[in-house]
């Protein structure tokens, strides 16, 4: 028997939702620093008028590897806004972006099956007390001349997580 060239990988990711209908993620503080010339894009003004932002799921389809989720803004001045996010946690179609990724990845994967345009993959594989308990999380941190991005996800749920982060975006003319 001929031994192969190239050991198969020791993880084989299928890209499920980890995700549940009912459960959800709430962001406070949230703070954009922009730097560089020129305006900067509206959602930088509207992130730092958020007081906080929920994210709560509301439809799952595991076979076809859909979710759907409400995410609120709650601003500072007392109103919200609603808009509806939904998407294909494999291929990463639709609108979820980077709030909700396919549970169960690890460092060396990347955030959806065809990779994530522009950031890569996940750095690291860590165990960060949060939620009352000591739970395994995703970390990727992505920097080049126009932004610097660290992002950590529950792993088993794929939620970005409420976390110290760092975004720094540099619009250059």
């Amino acid at each position: 028997m001929a031994t192969p060239l190239f050991s198969p990988l020791a993880h084989a990711q299928s890209y499920n939702p980890g995700v549940s209908v009912s459960q959800y993620v709430t962001f406070g503080q949230i703070g954009v620093t922009f730097k560089g010339s020129g305006t900067p894009p509206s959602f930088v003004s509207q992130l730092n008028q958020t007081q906080s932002l929920t994210i709560l799921v509301t439809a799952v389809n595991p076979s076809a590897k859909n979710v759907t989720a409400t995410q609120t803004y709650l601003y500072k001045n007392g109103t919200t806004q609603s808009q509806i996010l939904a998407g294909n946690v494999a291929s990463g179609y639709g609108n979820l972006s980077i709030w909700i990724l396919a549970g169960g990845l690890s460092a060396g994967d990347s955030l959806t099956q065809g990779g994530y345009g522009f950031l890569g993959g996940i750095t690291e594989t860590v165990a960060k007390p949060y939620a009352g308990a000591v739970r395994p999380v995703n970390i990727l941190v992505a920097k080049n001349p126009f932004y610097n991005i660290t992002a950590v996800w529950d792993q088993s749920t794929g939620f970005l997580r409420p976390a110290c982060q760092t975004s720094v975006l540099t619009r250059h003319h």
